[in-house]
Parts: structure tokens; C-alpha cells; sequence
């Protein structure tokens, strides 16, 4: 499963990862203390295969229906990894790994820049 020693990068395009150009996204900091490393990469014109490596074992089921999908039906916003967010597999609406699931998805695709994402709490007097 999750490896905590090795290092990720965040996204990384690497020709040479199963021969294809691949899309690594790392999430840490997760409510629930899970993390996840999520690789992303297409597999022609109109399909795509994500892999989801995570010690939470929700998340492991969820990410099943990811191996081959339909990219486009994908960033629907009624359709897709969306859908299943909200409450049909995993229940908990503000876990960060669909919502990085679906970036690296847009980086793969062309459609983002590889930036990382910080959500930051700021403490107040």
C-alpha cells in the first residue's frame, strides 16, 4: 500500500512510466490522517486509467471505477467522479482526494497547469 518514507512530487510528467506520460498528484492531510498518491495517465484520445494508492480502504474501493473511464464524462459536473462523491461511496463530501483525483485528470488532459494547492488555516485572535 502507501509508502509514508518515500518521497512524492506532486505532479511529475515522466515519459518513461509505463511508457506513456503519467500524472503523480501526492495528497496529505487528510481529516482522517489517510493519505494517497494518485498517478493519472490516458490511455488514447477519449480514455483515461487512474490509480489510486491509499491505505483508506474507501477510497481503494472508490478508485476501482477509475482504471478506464471516459475523461470528458468524467469533468461533468452531474456525472462522473462528482456523482460519487456525494454520499453513493464515500461519504465524507470534503475529503481532498476526489478533488485531486480530478485535477490531475485536468493536468493529464492538457486542461490545468501542474500547480501545487495549499489549503491553509490561519489562526485569529
Amino acid at each position: 500500500m502507501f509508502d509514508r518514507k518515500r518521497q512524492y512530487a506532486f505532479v511529475v510528467r515522466d515519459p518513461f512510466v509505463r511508457g506513456i506520460e503519467v500524472t503523480i498528484v501526492s495528497v496529505e492531510g487528510a481529516a482522517c490522517g489517510f493519505s494517497a498518491v494518485i498517478s493519472a495517465s490516458r490511455i488514447n484520445r477519449d480514455l483515461m486509467s487512474v490509480t489510486v494508492d491509499s491505505d483508506c480502504e474507501i477510497i481503494e474501493r472508490w478508485s476501482q471505477g477509475l482504471l478506464e473511464f471516459n475523461w470528458r464524462e468524467s469533468l461533468r459536473p452531474d456525472s462522473g467522479i462528482t456523482q460519487l462523491v456525494k454520499g453513493e461511496m464515500i461519504s465524507h463530501a470534503a475529503c481532498p482526494i476526489p478533488f485531486a483525483v480530478r485535477k490531475a485528470i485536468e493536468v493529464e488532459i492538457g486542461a490545468a497547469r501542474p500547480q501545487d494547492i495549499h489549503i491553509t488555516f490561519v489562526a485569529h485572535d
